[in-house]
């Protein structure tokens, strides 16, 4: 959101280095968002059900970045991107400031809405699966010396 704010204060006459500082920091910023949420939103989902968590997070940041994309399109198109003056055609540039500061509201009421989630309504979705290695798992998956195969036979076998 700030950077948005910081960019609607652009203008023709902003250097393109500033520019590409303020993109490369912005860019910078998403990845340090998604990684960590990625890791906190699987944090306790289980090795068999990672597939079906990694697909929704997906779809649900495409989407996202969908909505993102319409939503600032919307706010630019609708005043206009272009305009003429004297016989000339120049960006208006106060639709993209307005697309920006748009944006820059949704992501302050988006953050608002994270924050308003307390730790209560969260905990009982909170249940940590631990991993086990494959060795592990087929250790845990033998029966233990002298105990019944299977529940049809609760005889103990004797080999040899």
């Amino acid at each position: 959101a700030c950077i948005a704010v910081v960019l609607s204060f652009a203008g023709t006459g902003t250097s393109p280095w500033l520019l590409r500082v303020i993109l490369f920091v912005m860019g910078f910023g998403v990845a340090a968002v998604f990684l960590p949420s990625q890791a906190a939103g699987f944090a306790t989902i289980g090795a068999e059900r990672t597939s079906v968590a990694s697909t929704i997070f997906n779809a649900q940041r495409q989407v996202g970045g969908a909505i993102g994309v319409a939503l600032l399109t919307a706010v630019i198109s609708a005043l206009h991107p272009v305009r003429t003056v004297t016989g000339h055609a120049e960006a208006n540039i106060h639709a993209f400031h307005s697309g920006l500061l748009v944006c820059a509201g949704v992501a302050v009421a988006g953050a608002a809405a994270a924050l308003s989630v307390r730790d209560s309504d969260a905990a009982p979705t909170m249940v940590r699966h631990l991993r086990q290695s494959a060795a592990g798992a087929a250790a845990d998956a033998l029966p233990a010396e002298g105990a019944p195969v299977n529940s049809a036979d609760s005889r103990p076998r004797q080999i040899g």
